[in-house]
This record gives C-alpha cells, structure tokens and sequence, in this order.
C-alpha cells in the first residue's frame, strides 16, 4: 500500500484497520509539521504528530526504518 495524502497519513491508516487486513508493505512519507497542521482541532487531546503516526504503524506489526536509527519506542525517544 503506497499512502501519499500530504499531512493526512495518520488519518489514512486509522480508516484503515491494518491488523485485521494487513499490507505485505506499507510505503509513506511524512512531514511532522504537516501532520500537527492537518489537526484541526483545537483541543490538546486531538493534537496529532509524527509519533501518533510511527506508533500506530508499529503498534500494527510493522518494522519500519526509523527503527535502525531511533533507539526506543516511546514518545520522548521517537520526537528527539
């Protein structure tokens, strides 16, 4: 599955359920600052970034690539 949705990725795979109905591969890219912007809610508990994303994806069985170079799965270690 290739996602190109510019800001909208998170949104994208939670319409998807990638547990259930899995992807051999997933390919994306991501701008963290196009993903805090396409949040339109006001609301701190709605405020979405890159580590929504990454966790999400990883939470769901996927390896990615920023694994070989982040060491940690929190939110603190994924937005140093």
């Amino acid at each position: 599955l290739k996602v190109d949705v510019e800001g909208y990725e998170l949104r994208a795979f939670r319409g998807v359920n990638l547990t259930r109905f899995p992807f051999r591969y997933l390919t994306f890219e991501f701008f963290p600052e196009m993903i805090r912007s396409s949040s339109s809610s006001g609301n701190d508990d709605d405020n979405d970034d890159a580590a929504d994303l990454l966790m999400l994806v990883r939470d769901a069985g996927y390896i990615c690539d920023y694994e070989k170079v982040v060491k940690g799965n929190t939110r603190e270690m994924l937005n140093e």
